[in-house]
């Protein structure tokens, strides 16, 4: 809500967008700018630093147009290609968008309370209607990881968030036509916020009680949709603590993924 509020008062040319923890490089405009005004580019796309770290893509960097859009930039947005890190970052912020593709096309931003990560559902909304997007090998923008934020905390029905937005994902993908891989990053992708799903389970089990996350846990192994995307998801994919995982899942041995999920928490912090 937030950004459609800007995005109707705003009176430049370029918009772009920074979330409340984040930050931009000083000179993070004008190298986006520069490129926009060179190029005609609808959108520019630049990295960004998560963690003091340049966040790459293996997207080159140049003006991409027509079919292009759809067939590389927007397959790259799904998610990345199994284990290899290739994603392209579908994120409202660290891009630079002409005020005019808002404008002409009454192009907003849907509903966080609808549809989860609506970052992802503008994606498919926005880039189809693009000519030209310049993908720029710069860093111009500051992801702040922050525990508290919206996309980490712990929300009882997240779980069906998550698969909704799966499910209205699928179906944009086969309403513009985009390549079969697609549906495999996106599979890929999503696998992954599951796993956060479980993640978060076992996070808050103090709080919520064992109990509670192990029927929790339970519920979402059991959905159908769930196991689908398990069962079909490439194994070939995986490396060995990924595919041990994955089988608990496949065949719900409920105490085994929780002491799992358990051990990885210790290690790593949920991101």
């Amino acid at each position: 809500m937030t950004r459609n509020y800007g995005i109707e008062r705003a009176t430049g040319e370029y918009i772009t967008f920074v979330d409340s923890d984040d930050y931009l490089t000083s000179d993070a405009i004008t190298a986006m700018l520069d490129r926009a005004i060179a190029t005609n580019a609808d959108v520019v796309i630049a990295t960004h630093y998560y963690k003091n770290e340049v966040q790459g893509v293996a997207i080159p960097e140049r003006l991409y147009s027509g079919n292009e859009i759809k067939k590389a930039l927007m397959v790259h947005m799904m998610g990345n290609n199994g284990n290899k890190l290739d994603a392209l970052s579908y994120t409202a912020w660290g891009k630079l968008y002409k005020k005019e593709l808002f404008t002409k096309n009454n192009l907003v931003f849907p509903s966080e309370r609808k549809l989860i990560w609506e970052d992802l559902a503008f994606s498919v909304e926005a880039y189809p209607l693009c000519e030209k997007v310049y993908v720029l090998h710069k860093p111009v923008y500051y992801y702040c990881f922050n525990e508290g934020s919206l996309t980490h905390t712990y929300k009882p029905n997240k779980l069906e968030l998550v698969m909704e937005l799966y499910h209205y994902m699928g179906t944009k993908i086969q309403e513009l036509g985009l390549p079969k891989e697609a549906q495999y990053r996106l599979n890929t992708n999503f696998i992954g916020h599951i796993r956060t799903c479980i993640k978060l389970e076992v996070f808050y089990a103090d709080k919520n009680g064992f109990g509670t996350a192990i029927q929790n846990i339970r519920k979402i192994c059991s959905r159908k949709d769930v196991q689908i995307l398990i069962e079909n998801y490439p194994k070939a994919s995986f490396n060995k603590s990924q595919y041990i995982y994955n089988f608990t899942m496949e065949h719900r041995w409920i105490y085994a993924i929780y002491f799992l999920t358990w051990l990885q928490n210790k290690k790593k912090r949920i991101e």
